[in-house]
């Protein structure tokens, strides 16, 4: 099935998914997967958590399975978080992100899928470079004039904010049913119908909210900038905090952004986000129009968060700030109760021993992460698990986070630590490492850091 325009610019709206009785009906043969990966997509910034968020089918989804609202990554850039979310195991040991490629030998989603008698929509792995250029053939075939990119569409057609930021952001040079979130969505599409009397396992993973910030029509209009309040940021901050920080600040050109400009980036990320939800409610409609749905667990994810505006800066990776390393994790599986919210602290590891319980897949041994299948019972949230995260080549760019609760410490290998209150200090402004008051916070944090980069080793 081919989207042509008036179709794909028809409303889709908020999905139902029918009452718990019915998701009861057991399934008929093994279940089927559907994995949605949104690049980018902070977990603050959902519909009810975020009241500018448009994310109708995203917030439905949420509503017909289980939500984790304080869900975060286990890497800070895309290539270690996503390593992450399909072996279970932190970047320090699969490797990538400290210039190493995971094991041929280590299990992953992948490969488990494959070895059960799937198929995959991906048999040899999601490369986001081999489908940005399968995008690009397509819009020059469908006579879109160069010079053009995936991202950009067609530069003579595309609209750019005049921002001092180092991306071009604005509105793209291309159709919204010829964009890249699209061009996935209805490969998702054909897969499905071609393949839905098999054992499928679906990946659909979407540019979403991911810099360079470029949307198609009419999605960069879709949030007025006037009406976003302005994201946590304090006056020269960055002298109490980590030089990369600083220095991300001058090199993306946040130091020129004024307050109009961050609202109008901000709204644009927002739009960017909403038309990856329009595009999600695509396929799940089309799932549930194909009889699927009863058969088929979905899980949505992404790999990491971004900055939204907050300290004044966008994008990721210099920095472990909360917008950043927050992020969407939603599971709806056959057989289990709807509408749940969970406040556990979870982690991207988690993800791949999740999957592997509800799909009764065979489980890896010694996984750091913890399989959450269980969380759909009526126990009471372990409000107490500490987050651990990190990435980087330890004694050079190396960055870790211990999260407790209430706090957070960071250490970058390359200069810096950073201690928040998260409490009394939600935006993380004031940086409490120097405080005198909280050394023996600090000492107790930095011993459960050690003790978990001894038990999780940087591979060498």
């Amino acid at each position: 099935m081919n989207w042509d325009r008036r179709s794909f610019l028809s409303s889709v709206g908020a999905l139902g998914f029918g009452t718990l009785a019915e998701s009861q009906v057991a399934p008929a043969r093994k279940l089927n997967l559907l994995y949605i990966l949104v690049d980018q997509l902070s977990g603050l910034a959902l519909p009810d958590g975020d009241l500018n968020a448009r994310m109708p089918n995203t917030q439905a989804l949420a509503r017909s399975g289980i939500l984790f609202s304080t869900a975060y990554t286990a890497g800070i850039t895309s290539e270690a978080s996503r390593a992450s979310l399909d072996t279970g195991l932190y970047p320090q040991t699969h490797g990538v992100g400290s210039g190493l490629q995971t094991s041929k030998d280590t299990p992953s989603l992948g490969t488990l899928l494959s070895s059960n008698g799937y198929v995959s929509s991906h048999p040899d792995g999601y490369s986001l470079e081999a489908e940005r250029e399968k995008h690009e053939k397509w819009l020059i075939q469908l006579g879109y004039p160069e010079p053009l990119s995936s991202t950009y569409g067609s530069e003579s057609l595309a609209h750019y904010l005049d921002l001092p930021l180092k991306w071009k952001c604005g509105r793209t040079g291309m159709a919204p049913e010829h964009s890249f979130d699209a061009f996935c969505a209805n490969r998702a599409l054909r897969f499905l119908e071609t393949t839905r009397d098999q054992p499928f396992a679906c990946f659909l993973q979407l540019r979403g909210p991911h810099e360079p910030y470029m949307v198609p029509r009419p999605w960069d209009t879709l949030v007025n900038p006037e009406g976003l309040q302005l994201p946590p940021a304090r006056r020269g901050e960055f002298a109490q905090k980590p030089a990369r920080q600083r220095a991300a600040f001058e090199s993306q050109g946040a130091s020129k952004m004024t307050d109009v400009q961050i609202r109008e980036i901000l709204a644009i990320y927002y739009g960017m986000a909403a038309f990856s939800d329009y595009c999600i409610g695509v396929v799940l409609n089309r799932l549930r129009e194909l009889r699927l749905e009863r058969n088929t667990v979905v899980v949505m994810v992404s790999d990491h968060g971004d900055t939204m505006g907050r300290h004044g800066m966008m994008s990721k990776g210099f920095g472990l700030y909360e917008n950043a390393m927050r992020i969407p994790m939603i599971f709806r599986s056959p057989n289990k109760a709807v509408g749940i919210v969970r406040t556990d602290p979870v982690s991207g590891v988690d993800v791949f021993p999740t999957l592997c319980d509800l799909m009764t897949l065979p489980k890896p041994a010694d996984l750091p992460g913890q399989s959450l299948a269980d969380k759909w019972n009526a126990s009471a949230p372990d409000k107490e698990r500490t987050i651990f995260a990190g990435e980087g080549i330890p004694g050079k760019n190396r960055a870790v986070m211990v999260r407790t609760p209430r706090f957070k410490l960071t250490r970058y290998d390359d200069g810096g630590r950073e201690l928040y209150d998260l409490r009394s200090d939600p935006g993380e402004l004031e940086n409490l490492i120097s405080a005198p008051d909280y050394a023996g916070l600090i000492r107790d944090l930095t011993a459960e850091l050690t003790t978990w980069e001894r038990r999780y080793p940087a591979r060498v």
